[in-house]
C-alpha cells in the first residue's frame, strides 16, 4: 500500500493545451464519502484509494487491486461514480501537470491538477490555465459524481 501526503493544486481550463498525447480512461466510484473511499479502474490497472475528506493538502492511501475485487467493489457505487480522460503534461521542475477532459453527466468539464512536494513549491503557470479551484469542495472528484 502507498501512503502519502496528497498537496494538489487545480485548475479550471480555458481551453485544452494542443500537445497531449497519450490519454488514459479513467472509471471512478465512491463506496464511501468520509472517509473518501474509491475504486479506480486506470487503463488495465484497478486501485483502492482512501483519501482524507479535506482540500488542498490531505492524506492518501492507495493499493492496487485485481479485477475481480475491483468489480464487486464497482457494484457498491451506483450512484457515485464518473468517468473522464486524463492527459499528462511536464511542467518543469519534474512535475507533472494532470489534464482531466470529463464525460458523462461532467461533459464538457475541463479541469488540471498538479502534485507538489510542499505547499510553497513554484510552478509555472501556463496561459490554458483559467480559475483556480484548489480550495473549492465543488471540483473534488467525490463531489462530481453526485
Amino acid at each position: 500500500m502507498k501512503t502519502s501526503q496528497e498537496i494538489e493544486r487545480k485548475f479550471l481550463l480555458k481551453y485544452l493545451p494542443d500537445n497531449l498525447e497519450n490519454p488514459q480512461k479513467i472509471y471512478q466510484g465512491y463506496i464511501s464519502r468520509t472517509p473518501a473511499i474509491r475504486v479506480r479502474q486506470k487503463g488495465e490497472k484497478f486501485y483502492l484509494t482512501v483519501k482524507e475528506v479535506k482540500v488542498f493538502n490531505r492524506m492518501e492511501f492507495e493499493t492496487e487491486i485485481d479485477k475481480e475485487t475491483f468489480d464487486k467493489l464497482w457494484a457498491t457505487t451506483e450512484g457515485s461514480r464518473l468517468e473522464k480522460v486524463r492527459y499528462t503534461l511536464p511542467a518543469g521542475n519534474n512535475l507533472i501537470w494532470e489534464i482531466d477532459v470529463f464525460e458523462g453527466k461532467n461533459k464538457g468539464l475541463l479541469l488540471a491538477e498538479i502534485e507538489l512536494p510542499s505547499e510553497d513549491c513554484e510552478f509555472e503557470k501556463t496561459d490554458w490555465l483559467g480559475e483556480e479551484v484548489s480550495y473549492s469542495a465543488t471540483y473534488q472528484n467525490i463531489n462530481l459524481t453526485s
